[in-house]
C-alpha cells in the first residue's frame, strides 16, 4: 500500500486483536484489520489499516500521515501486480472513544471499496493511561 502525498510505502501485514483486545499494530508495521467482518484493502467493503504516528516518542510509519488530503489517492498494491487507487473523500480527527462506534469504520458497507487509515493523534492530549485521546483517520473509497 502506498499514500500519494504522505510518502508512505509500506506493506500491510494482516492482523485481529491484540491481546488486549485492541487494535495495535506493532512498532514499525501497517496493520490490515481482519475483524468483525473486515474486508481485504480495495475489495468491495470496509478495510481498516492501522499503524503508529510515533511509538514511545519516536516517529513511526504513519507520522506524516496528517499530511494526506481529500483528493489524494490511497494505492493499493497486489502480489499480481494490480494497483489500485481510491480517493480520499475526508480526513478527521476523532475521540477514541467516537471511533469505536463510527458507522463509516465498522458498520455495514456493501456498496463501496473503502479503505479507511488510522492513526493516533495529539490535538486532544492524552489520556489518564498516556494514551492519545484521539485518531486521525483518512477516508478513501469509490
Amino acid at each position: 500500500m502506498s499514500l500519494t502525498s504522505a510518502s508512505i510505502h509500506h506493506p500491510v501485514i494482516p492482523q485481529g486483536l491484540s491481546a488486549g483486545g485492541t487494535v495495535s499494530p506493532p512498532q514499525g508495521q501497517v496493520i490490515w484489520f481482519t475483524g468483525y467482518r473486515r474486508v481485504e484493502p480495495g475489495h468491495l467493503g470496509t478495510a481498516v489499516i492501522a499503524g503508529h504516528v510515533s511509538y514511545r516518542g519516536v516517529p513511526d510509519v504513519f507520522a506524516d500521515l496528517h499530511r494526506v488530503q481529500p483528493g489524494d489517492l490511497v494505492r493499493v498494491g497486489y502480489r499480481d501486480g494490480t494497483v489500485m487507487k481510491l480517493p480520499v473523500k475526508r480526513t478527521e480527527i476523532v475521540d477514541k472513544g467516537e471511533l469505536q462506534y463510527s458507522a463509516t469504520v465498522w458498520g455495514e458497507n456493501g456498496s463501496t471499496r473503502r479503505v479507511v487509515l488510522i492513526t493516533c493523534d495529539d490535538t486532544y492530549g492524552y489520556r489518564p493511561d498516556g494514551h492519545r485521546a484521539a485518531n486521525y483517520v483518512v477516508v478513501a473509497e469509490s
